[in-house]
């Protein structure tokens, strides 16, 4: 831990900030005024004094004996109308959100910390699959594909009537009624890329109004930015900046001149290492007085630089300023979810051309597919190569990436889309949707992750161990490990109420009353949770109640 700064010189008036809880309240109840101005903020959530203490700042004889009040405002942010609710939709994403800032103190350890933000980000991006994983569960499997491919199912829901497989229509092919119901995930991840572009462009690509462009000091190794182009720290720019000092000796060398490769007077003689022989030279004997510094009279030595200055995080160029990796993230995000659409149409109707006559649908089934798994392996690096510098403000935008990754994935997604299109007459659907081993795929790699970030999270702890650290460091894979949890309970249960649903009196799945296949069997057992979540919950709202 860095040694704590001395507090600042009292230079003027003390201000006392009030803020109000969860019921809210006026800015005139909390300062005890009807007459108070806006200091800073808008509407949602603002900063208010009284009238006369607007300008205190500029008078602190005024405020000796008693600071300037200040109440901070902010009930905008949890009020609003019903639609504010669908926020917790993305709840999972907001928990693991917290994972990173849960981060164990580090010192010296940069792999480390690169490596529990890779990890990190990866479950984020899991998340993500998810999600868009259940919304195709629900709009491709159990309406495109079961129901609306059973006539018990199709005729109960008149308006899937013009999808049903026995009206014989346009539509009744399963892979034109797969086509249709990819709309829906195709518009809920346009959906999140909006929302997701709108607030980045609201905050996280407004430059902080501190002009400094990188800090002096990472003492706990929060700089994330790593890969090419990544900012480079000060530090490493002053000692390339510094002139030669006592222990390195301009000396000529074949092995230092620039035909070899080297710069002049990069060698160090043996002088360097404390050793002094036959071969040193006169200038090595003399390494230990007091160098002359450019700009200094010979003999005299350069003044040592002041300490860098530890900046608190809250204070740190890059802790607001995300600009370039939200930027990053949010088109690695957006298409991964185009991505798993196009997937989850591509292998029902590959699967299908693997049985037929002519070769030609297997080999466009196939490059279609190696498409797809190049351009996650692109989603994939993409999220691994950088992550976010608190010591650096990183200006920089990568255009040509935040627009044709998506861009690609859109592209795949559409081309998934006429290849399911294209005329089958052979082609029925029966029992689930195929691909649905990808949801226990997801959750044994989630699993795998979160002990990966146990073990890295034990590993800062232990090297550092800080008393305050929550459940001694391992609090960060705890949050990520109920993100996960989060994001499958809610998985499986808007898929088994839906499928519910569509069966009518009957359980998807369950002897002759069903008339449905029912989501995967790995998403029932997701939902039955629920119940039980409900009960523990109920225990804590009573005892406030």
């Amino acid at each position: 831990m860095p040694p704590p700064q001395p507090p600042p010189p009292n230079t003027g008036a003390a201000l006392e900030l009030l803020v109000h809880g969860v019921g809210g309240a006026t800015p005139q109840e909390m300062l005890g005024d009807p007459r108070t101005v806006r200091v800073t903020g808008d509407a949602t959530a603002a900063v208010y004094r009284r009238t006369e203490d607007a300008h205190g700042e500029k008078h602190p004889e005024r405020y000796r004996d008693e600071p300037v009040a200040e109440a901070y405002c902010w009930s905008g942010l949890t009020s609003g109308n019903g639609s504010r609710a669908l926020w917790l939709l993305l709840l999972p994403f907001m928990v693991v959100n917290l994972a990173h800032w849960m981060r164990p103190t580090a010192t010296g350890r940069t792999r480390a910390v690169r490596l529990y933000g890779v990890v990190v980000r990866l479950v984020a991006l899991s998340l993500t699959v998810l999600l868009t994983a259940a919304a195709c569960e629900v709009a491709l499997d159990l309406v495109a594909w079961q129901c609306a491919g059973t006539s018990a199912c199709s005729e109960r829901r008149s308006w899937l009537g013009f999808l049903s497989s026995h009206q014989g229509g346009w539509w009744s092919q399963p892979g034109r009624r797969l086509a249709l119901a990819a709309v829906v995930p195709a518009a809920l991840v346009g959906l999140l890329w909006y929302l997701s572009n709108r607030t980045w462009s609201a905050y996280e690509s407004q430059s902080p109004l501190d002009a400094t462009d990188a800090d002096a000091c990472d003492p706990d190794g929060a700089a994330e930015a790593h890969g090419p182009g990544a900012p480079e720290a000060p530090e490493a720019r002053d000692s390339a900046n510094t002139p030669a000092t006592a222990n390195t000796v301009n000396t000529p060398d074949p092995a230092g001149s620039p035909a070899a490769g080297g710069s002049p007077g990069s060698q160090a003689s043996p002088a360097s290492s404390g050793s002094v022989g036959p071969q040193a030279s006169p200038a090595a004997s003399r390494s230990a007085e007091p160098q002359a510094s450019p700009g200094f009279p010979c003999g005299v030595p350069a003044p040592t630089p002041p300490a860098p200055t530890v900046r608190p995080a809250l204070g740190r160029p890059g802790f607001w300023y995300g600009r370039r990796l939200v930027a990053r993230l949010r088109a690695a995000h957006t298409a991964a979810g185009f991505l798993t659409v196009a997937a989850a149409v591509t292998v029902a109707a590959a699967r299908h051309d693997r049985t037929a006559d002519s070769p030609v649908p297997q080999v466009l089934g196939a490059a279609l597919e190696a498409a797809l798994v190049l351009c996650a392996v692109v989603t994939v690096w993409v999220v691994c190569r950088r992550g976010r510098s608190e010591s650096a403000r990183d200006t920089r935008l990568d255009g040509a990436l935040i627009t044709y990754l998506p861009g690609s994935a859109l592209a795949l997604l559409v081309l998934a889309v006429l290849h399911a299109g294209w005329s089958r007459p052979a082609w029925e659907s029966s029992g689930s949707l195929p691909g649905e081993t990808a949801f226990r795929f997801l959750a044994l790699t989630q699993g795998l992750l979160v002990v990966i970030l146990a073990l890295v999270a034990r590993s800062l702890y232990r090297r550092t161990p800080e008393p305050r650290t929550t459940l001694y460091g391992l609090g960060g894979p705890s949050v990520a490990m109920l993100a996960c949890a989060l994001g499958g309970v809610m998985t499986g249960g808007v898929a088994q109420r839906v499928a519910d649903w569509l069966d009518g009196p009957g359980t998807p799945g369950m002897g002759r009353g069903s008339i449905i296949e029912g989501p995967p069997v790995l998403l029932s057992w997701q939902a039955s949770v629920i119940p039980v979540l409900l009960l523990l919950l109920l225990v804590p709202v009573l005892y406030l109640v």
